[in-house]
């Protein structure tokens, strides 16, 4: 039997994050994303003077996450968790990968950061009787656009699971 890499790297990234969620005390959204980062012993700047198309780095020798300070929050708190994705996954450099090695590896950091932002257990809880990504969204502190991708993820990894 053929595995489908993209489940493999979808289960890989949710668990990391239900891991560091557990570790974290995490109880009720929105998830407290800086705090998550400050426990693991990294400083958060926030960066202005940098190209509107750059997101976020993280230094974990320097236990630096910088972030672009113009972009939403909504954007700074997913590049956050996309960043905290790189260290917990550990993720070698980009210096070290190929470009396809590096769309693969953003490809996890991201599924990590929408697990870690919308934990999927919680998102479920609140479904029956919250049925908007616009009331969810504001709940998890997310764009509707993060919330609309993750219920979408979610009903083709668990089919039935989301209407």
């Amino acid at each position: 039997m053929v595995r489908d890499r993209s489940t493999d790297t979808f289960e890989r990234s949710r668990h990391a994050a239900l891991e560091l969620l557990r570790a974290s005390a995490y109880t009720s959204p929105p998830v407290n994303i800086e705090r998550i980062a400050e426990a693991m012993g990294f400083r958060v700047v926030r960066l202005y003077d940098v190209a509107v198309e750059f997101a976020g780095i993280v230094s974990p020798v320097h236990r630096l996450i910088g972030i672009n300070g113009r972009q939403h929050r909504h954007r700074q708190r997913f590049t956050l968790a996309h960043e905290i994705g790189h260290v917990v996954l550990k993720h070698p450099p980009e210096r070290a990968c190929s470009a396809a090695r590096i769309a693969l590896l953003n490809r996890e950091a991201d599924a990590f950061a929408s697990e870690l932002l919308i934990p999927t257990e919680t998102l479920l809880s609140f479904l029956p009787t919250i049925k908007h990504t616009g009331p969810l969204s504001r709940l998890f502190d997310v764009s509707e656009e993060a919330m609309a991708l993750k219920i979408r993820l979610l009903s083709q990894h668990k089919p039935g699971a989301v209407t």
